[in-house]
């Protein structure tokens, strides 16, 4: 049982990193398209591909002009949690 809740543990951690990064990089993409910047721009900055800007950018488009970060935050972990 304490392997279990190590492992449980420990991923939950690891869960609450990428989900921390990925709002970083919600927040720094919607930041880059406020000041008009085009997706592979975005990209090439922020040195991630191409495919997950234009991923996070699909659903940012949603919220324009103030890109609500908890919104989109909440499509996306939504969108990834359908696809597991």
């Amino acid at each position: 049982i304490n392997a279990e809740r190590k492992y449980a543990k420990e991923k939950g951690v690891e869960e609450g990193l990428e989900q921390g990064r990925l709002e970083r990089n919600v927040q720094l993409i919607c930041k880059k398209l406020k000041k008009r910047l085009s997706i592979p721009e975005i990209a090439d900055l922020l040195e991630e591909a191409v495919t997950s800007i234009q991923d996070i950018c699909d659903v940012a488009a949603k919220y324009h002009p103030d890109y609500d970060i908890d919104k989109i935050m909440a499509e996306l972990l939504n969108r990834q949690a359908t696809k597991h």
